[in-house]
């Protein structure tokens, strides 16, 4: 497909006054140069298409875009006239309805749009919207309701108090309980919206504490499946942490048994949100053991987040609040985030740190390298060294027998994003490019290298390189090489090898930071 024209589907359609654009971007110009009236009749071309091709993904973007542009006009120009919050209502509503079957995601920028311009005495309806999709999943929700955070949280007491924790479901509830504890936090409300609920709470906190400890004993009373034993785990814990948090900011001191009961559980997130609940609640149990969940590298960045909130950092062990420990706390998280390795590594320590200029950073950033160390099940064991400051990171090749100044590039060159630094494959390059890529061949040829395989060319400013696999006696190797220099390390099969990637990124990092830091 043409990543400069996307045909979104057949013009005109009967009835709507005005073409659909083929061009997204035309579409999507429209959206962004819209007055209120204007977009009335931009929902209706916008829901009938989308709802015509439910499949064709090409419609979220356009439909996240018409509920930015509501935001934004809410923001700038306040309410629109009476009869046009009526019509865009409308529009928004019936547009959830017939996507929430099919696109969740599509569905949620409908209902963002509606709560965005939604009045107190519209609450009923989004209510029921909310109602009547119960099985929507807890991101679309989320992204539905967050403008009652931020720019419509004066409607939120008047939309909590209409129903009960009771009236949706557990997914559904983790997210409201969220948002009730955000609007709390950040005093947009008086108190709790759902206090009238603390009893409620108080038992469905209860039966989830019961719940985790059966599982404790025996996972398998969760479910038949270790998928659904996950998911009982995932859906429990997510509404635990939001109870423990939404009944420490109540403040009755009725919910400090459950949530000394979740505080005894041994899931150390539960841990920290319900010792952080009673210390919030004054109780000395809970600060104590906030306090000595501040050693341990997993609890630590939340437990002195929560220490800092309720004042009383100073009372913690200073050497889990340094920097160096607020880095090998983010890093183990990061780690141990289902898209990583599921798991936090048993064994950290530091390798290096040191302040630099780093790009997309205007000021010189404190950066941290660690290695990390798992044992696994069958006895062997994984080293590898990540980093953490700003961002964090770990990558799949073996870093560990890298010079310190190389391991810092390569993460510099993984993450860097500039127009003048990019690839093209080399079946894809032009006449003038593969000349260069040719004469880049012969230098690696006549370095001694011989099996040459390009793969791309790689841009960096005003430099070309040649990316790919080479030979050197019976050494394979990943290289990069332009008119000045090669790299080029050991491949292999192992996910842990140095690919051609890694390589480029050591080739960029390297000149990266010494641009910026010489």
């Amino acid at each position: 497909m043409d990543s400069e024209r996307s045909e979104l589907g057949p013009p005109p359609m009967a009835g709507l006054g005005s073409p659909f654009p083929h061009d997204v971007k035309q579409l999507m110009q429209r959206i962004d140069d819209a007055t209120w009236e204007q977009l009335v009749p931009l929902v209706v071309t916008v829901r009938d298409r989308a709802n015509s091709s439910p499949s064709d993904q090409r419609s979220l973007p356009v439909v996240e875009r018409l509920a930015r542009r509501v935001t934004r006009l809410r923001n700038q120009q306040g309410l629109p006239s009476t009869e046009t919050l009526t019509a865009l209502l409308d529009g928004f509503t019936t547009a959830f309805r017939e996507a929430s079957a099919s696109s969740p995601t599509m569905a949620a920028f409908w209902l963002q749009a509606a709560t965005a311009i939604a009045q107190r005495q519209h609450v009923p309806q989004i209510i029921q919207l909310i109602q009547s999709n119960a099985s929507s999943e807890w991101r679309s929700l989320a992204i539905g309701l967050s403008p009652l955070c931020d720019m419509n949280a004066k409607i939120a007491p008047e939309f909590f108090s209409q129903f009960s924790p009771q009236d949706v479901s557990g997914e559904q509830l983790s997210v409201l309980l969220d948002m009730c504890n955000l609007l709390t936090r950040t005093q947009r409300v008086k108190e709790h919206p759902w206090r009238a609920h603390v009893e409620l709470l108080i038992r469905l906190l209860n039966g989830l504490v019961s719940q985790l400890e059966r599982g404790q004993e025996d996972p398998s009373r969760l479910g038949d499946s270790v998928e659904q034993v996950q998911k009982q785990l995932d859906d429990a814990l997510a509404l635990v942490i939001s109870l423990c948090d939404a009944l420490g900011l109540i403040g009755d001191v009725r919910g400090v048994a459950a949530l000394e009961g979740a505080m005894d559980l041994k899931h150390r997130r539960i841990q920290v949100e319900a010792a952080a609940a009673l210390a919030r609640l004054d109780h000395e149990g809970g600060r104590e053991r906030l306090f000595a969940l501040a050693a341990d590298r997993i609890a630590r960045r939340r437990a002195i987040a929560y220490a800092d909130e309720l004042g009383i950092l100073d009372q913690v062990d200073p050497q889990f609040t340094e920097p160096v420990a607020i880095a090998e706390s983010n890093l183990a998280n990061w780690l141990a985030e289902p898209s990583q390795f599921g798991f936090a590594p048993q064994h950290m320590e530091l390798v290096d740190s040191r302040t630099l200029f780093w790009p997309g950073y205007h000021e010189p950033q404190p950066w941290f390298l660690f290695r990390y160390e798992y044992q696994l099940a069958s006895g062997d064991s994984f080293s590898n060294i990540g980093i953490a400051g700003p961002i964090e990171m770990a990558v799949q090749a073996d870093l560990g027998n890298l010079p310190v100044d190389d391991i810092y590039a390569v993460f510099a060159g993984w993450e860097v994003e500039h127009e003048t630094i990019f690839e093209i494959p080399a079946e894809r390059l032009i006449s003038t490019d593969r000349r260069h890529m040719d004469l880049l061949i012969e230098k690696l040829e006549a370095e001694g290298y011989t099996e040459v395989r390009p793969l791309e060319m790689a841009w960096f400013f005003n430099t070309m390189a040649l990316v790919g696999y080479a030979q050197q006696g019976d050494r394979h190797l990943a290289v990069v090489a332009d008119e000045h220099e090669i790299l080029a390390y050991p491949t292999g099969e192992q996910t842990t090898a140095f690919k051609p990637s890694t390589v480029l990124s050591l080739y960029r990092g390297r000149r990266l930071l010494r641009a910026f830091n010489d």
